[in-house]
């Protein structure tokens, strides 16, 4: 945060710890909205409940992003439901995409070494978050 306010910064994006515990309370601190980034998967499924939960407590605006979101479409469409019903707005989908994981090991951007189908899934999410927030 002192680093966002010593630059003039408009948005701060912070990458939370994965899972449920103590260090995601503590990621919460002093935010303005949350995104939670969420797989189609039981556990993901599980995680996301927990983590809105602990939004909720703290009265922090939520976001759902589905990651691998063609894993498992039966608990995807759960998870569609959820943020509907919750009132946790769905910024976007990403599907599974080996090209993605590929990038990432090689520490490159998504949005710039991929083709434009894949980087668009990124874009249109960043286009969300800077209309919500």
């Amino acid at each position: 945060k002192k680093y966002a306010d010593d630059n003039n910064a408009d948005i701060l994006l912070i990458d939370g710890p994965p899972g449920i515990g103590c260090p995601v309370t503590a990621a919460c601190q002093g935010v303005d909205a949350a995104i939670i980034v969420s797989e189609p998967t039981v556990s993901g499924r599980h995680d996301l409940k927990r983590v809105k939960q602990v939004t909720d407590f703290f009265q922090i605006p939520s976001f759902l992003v589905l990651n691998k979101s063609d894993l498992n479409l039966a608990i995807r469409d759960e998870l569609i439901d959820l943020s509907k019903t919750t009132d946790m707005p769905l910024l976007g989908e990403i599907p599974y995409e080996e090209r993605i994981i590929y990038a990432q090991a090689q520490g490159k951007p998504v949005t710039q070494t991929l083709d434009n189908t894949i980087s668009k899934y990124f874009s249109d999410i960043w286009e969300k978050i800077k209309n919500h927030i």
